[in-house]
């Protein structure tokens, strides 16, 4: 058959069906007009709006084609509470209405690894805001944290749905609460965020890993598909930044379960599930409501936020009393001291990196020492750590760079506080940090002062 023709048909056969249509939409307002309930009658009022008038006209049609009516599909779990292993979600009110959630209680003295979750509850807020470089932390009460970690069905994106929003709080009776909200059907996502929404409001600053980056906005961006304004604005300590900047000597991975084993001693069974495979497993529940495939996901999520109140009481601990009992190294004492000193306070600083060796013989430490000196305005102190460092020949052989930033830092202070510019361009001619172009400008100018120095 010629295309011609067939473009002809489906003409015709289009024709055809808007007669059908037309005749199926007569009288449709008489067909689905309300009943009108009179004073004092108990008959509830019929449904009626565009989504009735749809089904109407679709039952309609359905019967002018001949076609056999579908019935409206139930998920088998609406109703039921949903069971698996250990974990029971039930239905809760909220402030938009009912969702699902199964909630587990800790006791502060429970354990999670090596470290008890009360450590959490007295972590200090103006350490951990000094490592976060999060200033709105320090005046926060740590036991009003809302912990919080999502599965999602995938990495990003308009389409990706947050299913399990899992939450840690301390409620009022001193108790660890775990809330895992889950989502049996998208349809209920509304109501979901608008409880995390409340848990939110409730809090003084929230806890999480990555969430900065992704969690958030991508709870924000469904609640603007929910037609739901964002979250409130609280201080956010994300857990991911500030492992990345202490502990980058030591991990060549900052996966959560990686730091549990390094951090906090806790070690996650063979059993639990991959990243990779949550959304997979979601999708197939959605398919089947067989749910017994996610209590692995539960599990996952519940560690997870477990987690991050074990790292917040052992970051917001006396980080010198870690290094001593061995769970931090000395690049990591040195790597937190120079966040402290970065955000000015100086006087924190000086401690940890004489705890990391500073006074015996480690050159790194020692290094890190002259520049927290010099930003502090002490220059005789910094001269001599600078002096020190660089007369460690193991310092020269394996941190070049930082080596080189000390020479340079050291003939500034050679040429500008001793005014000895031999010993300046002795320094500068080893090597510096410095562009060609400013490091030969330097040594000239060095150069001339020390011939005028010497009236020749």
């Amino acid at each position: 058959m010629s295309f011609r023709k067939r473009l002809s048909r489906l003409a015709a056969a289009r024709v055809e069906q808007s007669s059908i249509i037309e005749s199926a939409t007569v009288n449709t307002q008489d067909d689905i007009a309300p009943n009108r309930d009179e004073p004092g009658d108990n008959h509830k009022v019929q449904p009626h709006g565009p989504e009735t008038e749809l089904q109407h006209l679709r039952a309609r049609l359905g019967s002018e084609l001949g076609l056999q009516p579908q019935a409206s599909k139930q998920l088998p779990n609406s109703e039921a509470v949903l069971q698996v292993e250990s974990y029971n979600f039930e239905w809760r009110e909220g402030p938009g209405g009912r969702f699902r959630s199964h909630r587990r209680h800790f006791k502060g003295e429970t354990k999670h690894g090596q470290h008890p979750f009360f450590l959490a509850e007295k972590a200090d807020m103006s350490l951990l805001s000094l490592l976060s470089k999060t200033p709105d932390l320090r005046d926060c009460e740590p036991r009003s944290a809302l912990y919080f970690d999502t599965e999602t069905t995938g990495l990003g994106g308009a389409g990706t749905l947050a299913f399990l929003i899992g939450c840690l709080w301390l409620d009022q009776a001193g108790h660890w609460v775990v809330e895992e909200i889950f989502l049996n059907d998208p349809s209920e996502e509304a109501a979901a965020l608008d409880y995390f929404a409340y848990r939110v409001r409730v809090a003084s600053y929230l806890v999480s890993y990555n969430g900065k980056s992704f969690d958030l906005p991508l709870l924000n961006s469904r609640r603007v598909m929910q037609r739901q304004a964002h979250l409130d604005k609280k201080p956010h300590l994300d857990l991911l930044h500030l492992v990345r900047r202490l502990h980058r000597s030591r991990l060549k991975s900052f996966r959560l379960p990686q730091l549990e084993v390094e951090i906090l001693g806790f070690h996650r069974p063979s059993t639990d599930i991959p990243g990779a495979e949550i959304a997979p497993l979601y999708f197939h529940y959605l398919r089947s409501q067989d749910i017994r495939q996610l209590a692995a996901v539960f599990e996952h999520n519940e560690w997870d936020l477990l987690s991050m109140a074990g790292l917040c009481g052992f970051y917001g601990e006396s980080l010198e009393t870690w290094f001593e009992n061995g769970k931090l190294q000395s690049a990591e004492l040195i790597a937190a001291a120079q966040v402290i000193s970065r955000q000015k306070d100086h006087d924190l600083a000086l401690p940890l990196l004489k705890t990391a060796g500073a006074d015996e013989g480690n050159p790194s430490a020692t290094m890190a020492r002259a520049f927290v000196h010099k930003a502090r305005g002490d220059k005789y102190h910094a001269l001599v750590d600078f002096e020190n460092a660089l007369q460690n020949s193991t310092l020269s052989q394996t941190i070049e760079p930082l080596n080189k930033r000390g020479r340079l830092e050291l003939a500034k202070l050679y040429e500008h506080h001793l005014k000895d510019f031999d010993l300046a361009l002795s320094i500068v001619s080893q090597g510096t940090i410095e562009a060609q172009g400013a490091h030969e400008h330097r040594a000239a100018r060095l150069e001339r002062k020390n011939r005028r120095k010497k009236g020749e």
